[in-house]
């Protein structure tokens, strides 16, 4: 089934979002990227759970999860 315009508008904007919170985190902020993330989980996960999902991975990435997972 193809996306929806909204879909579309969810994922770019999460996209545009994730790219800004890595610089975030890489800046040295990753307490304030991890919260943000976490926001944007919430509000993505009802209806657009595949963008909730990217959120997900950052916020693990952001809080070091990832990396004790995969040394």
């Amino acid at each position: 089934m193809p996306e929806s315009p909204d879909d579309t508008v969810a994922h770019d904007l999460t996209a545009l979002l994730a790219e800004a919170l890595r610089r975030v985190h890489e800046l040295g902020d990753s307490d304030t990227a991890s919260r943000i993330a976490a926001k944007a989980w919430s509000i993505l996960r009802s209806s657009h759970p595949k963008d909730a999902h990217k959120m997900d991975g950052l916020l693990h990435l952001f809080t070091g999860v990832l990396d004790a997972r995969h040394p």
